[in-house]
């Protein structure tokens, strides 16, 4: 995911509100409006980082259960490949004794 700044969402928070009010008509905005739409831009700005952030922050705590599911299962395959394998060996030596036995 791309990292953005604060300063670059609030220059296009800022843009869109330029262009609905010029799309009301509005030909030069006053003080008020200037700073109304300086306000408004800073306290989207300041949610849609945030918002951001906690978007992030699920999304790396999902990536990292997968990976600790994955590690799990690839532990769990190997102690049952282990097992199997002990199993095999232990058979393997039963027969060679009992071959011993009886010769």
């Amino acid at each position: 995911m791309k990292k953005i700044t604060k300063k670059e969402i609030r220059s296009s928070v800022s843009d869109s509100l330029q262009q609905a009010l010029q799309k009301l008509e509005v030909v030069s905005p006053s003080k008020k409006t200037k700073k109304l739409v300086e306000t408004v831009s800073k306290k989207v700005t300041k949610q849609i980082k945030d918002d951001a952030k906690k978007e992030a922050k699920k999304l790396k705590k999902q990536i990292t259960k997968e990976i600790d599911k994955a590690k799990k299962a690839t532990k769990a395959a190997a102690k049952t490949d282990k097992r199997k394998k002990d199993k095999g060996e232990k058979k393997a030596k039963d027969v060679k004794k009992a071959k011993l036995n009886v010769a």
